[in-house]
């Protein structure tokens, strides 16, 4: 189990420092039109955002947003195997994460004029399970996830990977 967790964590934070990947985030959300400013005032229905927690914890000693992932927690195989509407709703749901990430919603939540834009970033595995990406559809899924976390990575001023599984 740690080696799954270990290669979501690489897979995403990893490479995308250079340039080219440093990309406007756009939406894979099929059939919608995801605008900044829309994907932004959407609300997730609640039983997606209990089986996916994601949220602003506070701020470090540098004043910077401080972002918690549960992705322990974050079971989509069901969902990404069934596909439809709860498939694109949570796509929607990790745009609006990213989306959030980049625009920097966490700062201006904070409503604090002295918070930084870059964010320190926490990534829960608690609760991870090989089970979690048992179909090719999840791990899809999974890759999609990483793709989404290249184009904000820039902003992460560091995070740190907790409740790992040792091998």
């Amino acid at each position: 189990m740690y080696l799954l967790g270990a290669l979501l964590s690489l897979s995403l934070l990893a490479w995308a420092s250079s340039e080219e990947n440093l990309l406007e985030l756009q939406s894979t959300t099929e059939g919608s039109e995801n605008t900044t400013e829309s994907i932004l005032d959407w609300e997730a229905p609640a039983y997606i955002k209990k089986q996916f927690p994601y949220y602003l914890s506070g701020v470090d000693y540098e004043n910077r947003p401080v972002v918690v992932l549960e992705w322990g927690k974050w079971n989509p195989s069901k969902i990404t195997e069934e596909g439809g509407e709860d498939l694109l709703i949570l796509r929607k749901y990790a745009d609006q994460m990213m989306e959030r990430m980049r625009t920097s919603f966490y700062k201006q939540a904070l409503n604090d004029p002295e918070a930084k834009d870059d964010l320190a970033v926490l990534i829960d595995f608690d609760g991870l399970d090989l089970n979690q990406a048992r179909s090719p559809a999840t791990v899809k899924f999974f890759i999609e996830m990483s793709e989404r976390v290249e184009r904000v990575y820039h902003l992460f001023e560091y995070g740190f990977v907790v409740n790992g599984k040792k091998l």
